[in-house]
């Protein structure tokens, strides 16, 4: 809606890339895990949380990668509000699609 392209949807890190958008819960997702792990990614404020997340900017978060936008949730639901979060600052309702979907 904000670009009028749909982005492509990857289960695994490209090669080389100039931006990158990284979404996952800390307890499930092996990439928000080796950024927290190699300390890229700071979660303290959502850690042992309920329904929290964060969005962070960082810098050559992986080999070959010049910056991730990352939504991280400490569980599946802040995840999702993550998501939504994103979706309201760039100016679009993410519930847009909900009357095509009846």
């Amino acid at each position: 809606m904000v670009t009028g392209k749909k982005p492509e949807l990857l289960n695994k890190l490209p090669a080389s890339q100039k931006n990158i958008i990284v979404i996952g819960s800390i307890d499930k997702s092996p990439l928000i895990g080796q950024l927290i792990t190699e300390k890229k990614l700071d979660v303290t404020g959502i850690k042992g949380k309920w329904e929290a997340f964060t969005l962070q900017v960082v810098q050559h978060p992986f080999k070959g990668i010049d910056n991730a936008l990352v939504i991280a949730g400490s569980d599946r639901r802040g995840t999702a509000y993550g998501v939504f979060e994103l979706s309201k600052q760039a100016g679009v309702s993410p519930w847009y699609w909900w009357p095509m979907c009846r």
